[in-house]
């Protein structure tokens, strides 16, 4: 995705009982986003950010190294919200070569969470 193009959210879910919200603002739980976030990966439905590549470089890390952090990682922290393109961001912690790399990845909130997940890698570093 562009950097300077934001996609805007159009809910293309299931038909809710009234009981949940089908905003931009609800989150997914923590166990669906990371379902979804691999379903994702494995399906290749990726989009790789300028920023994260200008990471990788910088920060000595490669896709190989995101991908094994996607794979076989635990979210850490809370999702945080994107106002400016009403995404939700997830970062997710795994131990690579005996280092910790986080990744954060967004959900592309223009594409069905069930069907045809969209993730966005936003930025990558190793943690101490």
């Amino acid at each position: 995705m562009a950097e300077d193009k934001k996609r805007l959210f159009t809910y293309n879910g299931p038909i809710h009982d009234g009981k949940h919200k089908a905003t931009p603002e609800s989150a997914p739980t923590p166990e669906s986003a990371l379902e979804i976030i691999r379903t994702a990966f494995f399906k290749g439905r990726i989009e790789v950010s300028v920023h994260f590549k200008k990471q990788c470089q910088e920060r000595s890390f490669d896709m190989m190294d995101a991908q094994n952090t996607i794979v076989t990682g635990k979210l850490r922290g809370s999702p945080e919200y994107c106002p400016e393109f009403a995404n939700w961001k997830y970062r997710i912690l795994a131990e690579i070569e005996d280092r910790k790399l986080e990744v954060v990845v967004a959900l592309d909130p223009a594409e069905d969470y069930e069907k045809s997940p969209l993730i966005v890698l936003l930025t990558g570093y190793w943690r101490e």
